[in-house]
């Protein structure tokens, strides 16, 4: 069993044996890799699919993701295997899910109870932002194709969906309307559901530009007074949002279990993260300032019922911008203007990163178990000094929000 770097190129270089199979294991993913087998009466070029070994309760498994043909691009079936193994590492079998008899009475295959059963099965368990898929595919793909059988839709029939969206404009909604298709189908495939997805190989609408918009001090400082005015919930959220750099989805679904407001700590477990591991976030004391105005309603820090994490974003950036007199920018940007504002300040790259809870490589990251929670704070509470300098705080209007 070699071990090579699973390329593009060097996947489509290998040659198939004369007989048997060869498998080739990645370098970058330990236990993903290639299996490529000898011609036979029905492959007379040999044939190539992915596999990937994990273990369940100490058992060596071997999953099948599926043939090059069904997923051509290398970074997609390694994302797979990826999926796999660390839902291996949750006690999730892959292969038993897939080798699942099928219920004695089985619903039709429509388009409606296969979206349904993805996000169920699939997505739920394992996607933070499952709710936005399912919103995503009720609105553009059930109410298009419900009641249609699964195997009836076409290659065609995606076009002309992303082809209607960009022509109304949305043509970066038609992408993401595209990887939501593409998993849907693959799940489906996998699940034997369909022999193939039609969404193979069909390119994005739009080329993406990565945004690079940094908030200025300017507004800042503007959108600092107009939350002021936008409710103790909805205010308090945008200013949290700015001061610990998380991500937005994050800090809407904070808790209270979750703080710590003796350490000034607020702790995130995987499952509320992107990356899939748990993350400290020091909070500095005006962070904790303000958490003390806010009343406890529930298990959430931010709701406005009681019962849930708070919502309707767009809205409350239309409000904001209304009240600072702002526009053009994103909640996400204001993560990135955090990251942005701490490097001028001289903090380093690898602690803004471990602010930003982003992925560190390497086999040191594996080992390295220190939680470089001071470094954190220090950058943190620097960084809320600075927004403080901006927007003029003193000891008695750091918070100066209205009901």
């Amino acid at each position: 069993m070699p071990t090579i770097k699973l390329t593009q190129m060097a996947v489509e270089r290998l040659k198939a044996p004369d007989q048997g199979r060869i498998e080739y294991f990645d370098a970058m993913l330990p236990g993903f890799g290639l299996r490529v087998s000898a011609p036979s009466a029905g492959r007379k070029e040999g044939h190539k699919a992915w596999i990937v070994l994990y273990r369940i309760e100490g058992r060596l498994r071997r999953y099948t993701i599926g043939s090059l043909a069904a997923f051509p691009k290398v970074e997609v079936a390694r994302e797979r295997a990826g999926e796999i193994l660390r839902d291996a590492e949750r006690g999730i079998d892959a292969g038993a899910i897939k080798a699942a008899p099928p219920e004695a009475v089985r619903a039709p295959d429509t388009v409606s109870s296969v979206c349904n059963d993805f996000i169920r099965i699939y997505a739920k368990p394992r996607n933070r932002t499952w709710r936005d898929t399912e919103r995503l595919l009720a609105r553009h793909v059930v109410s298009r194709w419900g009641t249609r059988d699964i195997l009836s839709v076409t290659r065609r029939d995606i076009l002309d969906l992303l082809d209607e969206l960009t022509q109304q404009g949305s043509a970066v909604g038609a992408n993401r309307v595209l990887a939501a298709l593409r998993k849907l189908f693959v799940w489906a495939e996998e699940r034997e559901i369909i022999p193939s997805s039609p969404a193979v190989r069909i390119k994005p609408p739009a080329k993406e530009v990565e945004r690079d918009r940094v908030v200025s001090d300017a507004e800042i400082s503007a959108i600092w007074h107009g939350t002021g005015h936008a409710g103790v919930v909805a205010g308090s959220f945008v200013r949290v949002l700015l001061l610990t750099a998380q991500r937005r989805s994050e800090v809407a679904t904070m808790r209270w279990q979750d703080l710590n407001l003796d350490t000034r700590v607020w702790t995130l477990p995987r499952e509320a993260t992107k990356s899939n591991r748990s993350h400290e976030v020091p909070l500095s004391a005006i962070v904790i300032e303000i958490m003390s105005q806010i009343p406890r309603a529930g298990d959430f820090v931010f709701t406005t019922d009681g019962r849930r994490p708070i919502s309707g974003f767009s809205k409350i950036k239309l409000q904001v911008d209304k009240l600072s007199d702002t526009s053009g920018w994103r909640f996400h940007d204001l993560r990135r203007t955090a990251a942005t504002t701490m490097a001028r300040l001289g903090i380093a790259t690898s602690t803004i990163s471990r602010v930003l809870n982003h992925e560190e490589g390497g086999v040191t990251a594996i080992y390295n178990r220190y939680s470089y929670l001071d470094e954190k704070r220090r950058a943190l509470e620097t960084w809320a000094q600075s927004v403080g300098a901006l927007v003029g705080l003193s000891s008695s209007n750091v918070i100066a929000l209205r009901a």
